[in-house]
C-alpha cells in the first residue's frame, strides 16, 4: 500500500464542493481547493458532518444521540531548488456528540445526559533533499495535540454522571537517508519523540 497525500502540485488549480443528505439528519459538506505556481503548491480540504444517530447504539430508538464535527487538512509545498523541497502540513478536527440513552434511562432518569467533546491538531514540517541520483534525505518535525472531554449536560441528583479530561501532546524529530545500490534500496534513520 502506497499512500500519498494530495498536494497543490498534483491538484492543479481546481476545487470542488460536495454535499450529502441522508436520513436521521446524516448530512455532510466538503470543500477542496488546490493550486500551484512554478515553485509553490497549496491544498486545503475542509469537511463538516452531523447526525441524529451519531454512535448508532443497539436500541431501536435514538435518544440523546446527536453529533457534529469538522475536519480539516492543509498542505503548503515550496520547491526551493530542483533537489530541495519544504512541506508544511496542518490537520485539525473537532467533534461534539451526545452519549446516548436507552429507553430505560429515558424513563427512569430523563435528565441523565452526558456529552463528549474531542479536539486534535497536528503540524508536520518536512525537508526533502535529493543528495544525488542515488541518495535522498528526509527530515521531519512533527507535533500533535489531542484532547477528550466528557461532561454532564444537566445535573441529575439520582444518576451517575461522567466527567473526565484527557490531553496528549507529542513532539518529534525524524530523519532518514535512502540510498540505492543497483536494484536494491537501503534506508536508515532516527526518530526522537517526546510524549
Amino acid at each position: 500500500l502506497d499512500v500519498v497525500t494530495k498536494s497543490g502540485f498534483t491538484y492543479r488549480n481546481r476545487g470542488s464542493i460536495t454535499l450529502g443528505v441522508g436520513s436521521a439528519q446524516r448530512h455532510n459538506v466538503g470543500l477542496e481547493l488546490g493550486g500551484r505556481t512554478e515553485r509553490v503548491g497549496h491544498y486545503v480540504n475542509v469537511s463538516g458532518f452531523m447526525s441524529d444517530r451519531f454512535l448508532s447504539p443497539p436500541s431501536p430508538r435514538s435518544i440523546h444521540n446527536e453529533g457534529r464535527g469538522l475536519r480539516s487538512f492543509g498542505r503548503l509545498d515550496f520547491r526551493a531548488t530542483d533537489g530541495n523541497q519544504l512541506k508544511l502540513v496542518v490537520m485539525g478536527d473537532g467533534v461534539n456528540f451526545d452519549l446516548p440513552l436507552d429507553e430505560r434511562d429515558e424513563m427512569l432518569r430523563p435528565q441523565f445526559k452526558n456529552l463528549q467533546r474531542t479536539r486534535s491538531e497536528s503540524v508536520i514540517v518536512s525537508w526533502d533533499s535529493v543528495r544525488s541520483s542515488e541518495a535522498v534525505m528526509q527530515t521531519n518535525f512533527y507535533q500533535r495535540q489531542s484532547t477528550v472531554r466528557q461532561f454532564p449536560e444537566s445535573i441529575d441528583p439520582y444518576g451517575a454522571q461522567t466527567e473526565a479530561d484527557r490531553t496528549l501532546d507529542t513532539f518529534g524529530l525524524k530523519g532518514d537517508l535512502t540510498r540505492l545500490y543497483g536494484r536494491h534500496a537501503v534506508k536508515g534513520g532516527i526518530d526522537l519523540a517526546l510524549l
